[in-house]
């Protein structure tokens, strides 16, 4: 017993070394080298990721906005978000060969399905009026205040691209984790 316990020692010693190397010569942030000089593709991660989250967040209020001009059940640009699911597929197809199982594909459906079935659903107006959460009105009827074609088809463009700018996002995520080693927050 005194003798694997002198091993361990001798053995914890001999890391040492190595250790104390591994802190003098190791970057002290992912954001800097090992010379201390700043590693600007990092930051540079970090800045893209921040601009297209707030390229999305810009998106979906504005798709938000012309959904409620034209009359569009919000529900219907909850499920064109899902969009994004398939722009990330496809974008990882084409640059990494990833490619999709029979499982992968189907949740993927039932993702969007699941989706569209809470977003189209309406509460029932009997329901709503008797618990008193709703004067017992539609509250996702169309409105006839004119002709909405043009905010119809914003509110569809916006979500449609707000689906893109999450893919764009996941493909930020996997290229820095890929080519750099971390996930720029």
């Amino acid at each position: 017993m005194c003798t694997s316990a002198v091993a361990q020692i001798s053995a914890n010693e001999a890391l040492l070394p190595r250790q104390d190397y591994q802190l003098k010569h190791s970057p002290k942030s992912v954001y800097l080298k090992v010379d201390e000089s700043i590693n600007w593709r990092a930051i540079n991660g970090v800045i893209v990721r921040g601009l297209n989250h707030l390229l999305l967040i810009f998106i979906t209020f504005l798709a938000f906005i012309f959904a409620s001009r034209a009359g569009i059940n919000v529900g219907v640009i909850a499920s064109l978000f899902t969009s994004g699911v398939f722009f990330t597929s496809v974008a990882f197809y084409f640059v990494y060969g990833e490619t999709l199982t029979r499982t992968d594909f189907s949740s993927m459906v039932f993702i969007v399905i699941g989706t569209c079935m809470i977003g189209f659903g309406t509460p029932s107006r009997k329901a709503g009026a008797e618990e008193g959460l709703t004067s017992g009105e539609d509250n996702f009827a169309v409105t006839e205040a004119g002709d909405t074609t043009l905010e119809k088809w914003l509110a569809i463009t916006f979500a449609i691209t707000s689906g893109l700018c999450f893919a764009v996002n996941s493909f930020v995520m996997k290229y820095y984790v890929d080519k750099i080693g971390f996930t720029p927050l």
